[in-house]
């Protein structure tokens, strides 16, 4: 089944961008690393914007973005598109569907694997326990 979780931030570093997401109703953190290839968010124009322009045009909306497996370090991920009255999943590396997701500010969601075997588990005692100086 699949949990929707909020995008909350990315942080870049020369070998890995690692994004952060959060399911509220578990109080769960999903850390997610990927290797930075050279990870240009701020470049224009580029594919990213191009395929928002094509979208537009065409009426493609981005439903969604699923993390729908995690497997030997990689996340699969689909971005769900609506087009008409259909629903396709396009499979997509995690970096290209999050830049889009984002872009379309479509919802994100994630498996219950993924969040149990890599999210973050936060209770008040772990928080708690580290604000004490």
């Amino acid at each position: 089944m699949l949990q929707k979780i909020k995008y909350l931030t990315t942080i870049n570093n020369d070998k890995f961008l690692t994004s952060y997401f959060f399911h509220k109703p578990s109080s769960t953190v999903l850390p997610v690393e990927i290797k930075n290839n050279n990870y240009s968010a701020g470049v224009t124009p580029n594919i990213y914007n191009t395929i928002q322009r094509i979208f537009s045009l065409l009426n493609i909306n981005v439903a969604g973005i699923k993390l729908y497996l995690y497997r030997d370090g990689l996340y699969y991920t689909y971005i769900t598109l609506h087009v008409n009255e259909n629903e396709y999943d396009i499979n997509s590396n995690f970096s290209d569907a999050l830049k889009i997701g984002k872009l379309f500010d479509a919802p994100i969601y994630a498996s219950d694997q993924i969040l149990n075997y890599c999210g973050i588990k936060i209770t008040k005692e772990m928080i708690e326990k580290n604000l004490v100086s």
